[in-house]
Order: C-alpha cells, then sequence, then structure tokens
C-alpha cells in the first residue's frame, strides 16, 4: 500500500465516491460545528505558569483565589499570602469554597498535583473564569 493508494483514496473522498455525498456531507458538518463550538475550557487549558509568571499573575490580579494543594505540615511550614490551605485529597469536598466566576491559582510542592488538579477543577467548575497551576516549585515567601 503505498502513496498512489492514499491519492486514490483522497480522490474518491473528494469525489464523494467513499461513503457518499450525504454521509460525507453530515461528516463535514459535524465536524465544522465540533470546530467552531469548542468548550471555552480548551482554549484555557494549559494555563500553567512558571513560579516567575505566577509571582506576577498573583500581584496583577486582585480578585486571585489562591488554593495551597500540599499538606497541612507543607503549608505551615510556609505559603503564599492569602492562600486557602484545601489539600488535594480533600479537594473535591470543597468545591464550594472556591468563589464563583473567579479567577483561581493552584500549587503545590512541583505542579505534579496542581496540573492534574486543575484540568479537573475545569470540569467540575465550569463557572470559573480562569484556573491556572504553578508548573515548579513556586516562589514562596521566607518565614
Amino acid at each position: 500500500m503505498g502513496r498512489e493508494h492514499c491519492v486514490k483514496d483522497i480522490g474518491a473522498w473528494n469525489a464523494g465516491t467513499i461513503l457518499g455525498r450525504g454521509a460525507r456531507a453530515c461528516l463535514t458538518f459535524f465536524f465544522a460545528v465540533g470546530w467552531l463550538c469548542g468548550t471555552p475550557a480548551l482554549a484555557d487549558e494549559d494555563c500553567r505558569l512558571t513560579p516567575e509568571e505566577a509571582e506576577r499573575y498573583r500581584l496583577d490580579t486582585p480578585d486571585l483565589f489562591i488554593v495551597d494543594l500540599r499538606t497541612k505540615r507543607e503549608f505551615d511550614v510556609s505559603h503564599l499570602p492569602g492562600a486557602v490551605h484545601i489539600p488535594v485529597f480533600e479537594a473535591e469536598t470543597r468545591l464550594d469554597e472556591i468563589p464563583q466566576g473567579g479567577n483561581v491559582l493552584l500549587y503545590c510542592g512541583f505542579g505534579t498535583r496542581s496540573a492534574p488538579y486543575s484540568r479537573k477543577l475545569r470540569v467540575l467548575r465550569p463557572d470559573l473564569a480562569r484556573v491556572c497551576c504553578i508548573d515548579g516549585r513556586p516562589i514562596l515567601p521566607e518565614k
């Protein structure tokens, strides 16, 4: 099966002989609708900020709700100013603590907990304006 076969199949698809014109038109319509009506979360799906970008974002976003997903011991040692401690294993049961329609910044020790949970949070709380996470070790204040 070489290149000629692929070219022949593409020509048959364009001519409408593989599926028939009606099925081809229907598939084209569904692909176009899917492309045009993508979910808003997809545009923001990779909102992963470097620690430096997250620090600027934190300072420039006054209504930002910051969630520390680390353990209590890690939180007690140091945390970002204004952060709310919601351990990752309690996060799904404490969704109502996150203000409706706001911007959220999630962080953990290195991004291994916050990155997957940011994707999950977008699904569980589609009302949130923007959900970002820190990809890497956050810049924590010294105690």
